[in-house]
């Protein structure tokens, strides 16, 4: 992500789900929850790394992708 100067983290599921089954179970009952927190340790493990990178992006995003879960059509009123 920061080789390419992007500002969004992607993360897959699978990867999650397989290292740490816990939190993606949490990840996926309360996503609201813990996407934030996502965000502020990946703002945070980047500013470690690269201490001049907030002057490029000053927000950095935790992206979930893959994650399997279905919504029935119904469900989405």
């Amino acid at each position: 992500m920061c080789q390419n100067n992007k500002q969004s983290l992607e993360v897959n599921f699978v990867h999650i789900s397989n290292k740490q089954p816990s939190l993606a179970i949490w990840l996926a009952e309360e996503p609201a929850s813990l996407i934030p927190i996502l965000n502020e340790v990946a703002a945070d493990i980047v500013a470690e790394v690269y201490p001049d990178y907030n002057k490029i992006h000053s927000n950095i995003f935790v992206r979930i992708r893959d994650l399997p879960v279905e919504d029935k059509l119904r469900d989405l009123r």
